[in-house]
């Protein structure tokens, strides 16, 4: 019967450390789409409408693309609750970051989630 060194098992230990830290951080990740799964409709629905045409991460960030035109015409509480529904999963994540609704330009964002627009500035 072979004996493991003690080299051998500081590698399993190793590797099962690693293994649970992928592993929280795909939970992480799932978490956050679970519990944001209202407002990632909300965004698809908005993406269906041609308002939004690209979301994309920036670092910790997540760039919202709009169309300029539609977003200026939409209330300020629509692009609130946009805005806040685009932060959702960064909230969720717990990494900070913000959500940035951008057109040629940053229109609007919501970062810590405090709400900051150009268009209607508080």
């Amino acid at each position: 019967m072979r004996r493991a060194t003690v080299g051998s098992i500081v590698a399993l230990v190793l590797l099962a450390v690693l293994a649970m830290a992928m592993q929280k951080t795909e939970d992480k990740k799932v978490q956050a789409a679970v519990a944001c799964q209202n407002e990632l409709v909300l965004i698809d629905y908005w993406k269906s409408l041609d308002l939004i045409s690209e979301v994309k991460h920036d670092g910790n960030d997540l760039v919202v693309e709009v169309d300029y035109r539609g977003w200026s015409k939409l209330p300020r509480a629509l692009q609130l609750q946009i805005g806040k529904a685009a932060y959702c999963p960064i909230a969720k994540a717990g990494k900070g970051g913000a959500a940035r609704l951008e057109s040629d330009h940053e229109l609007a964002r919501v970062e810590n989630g405090k709400w900051s627009s150009k268009q209607f500035p508080e």
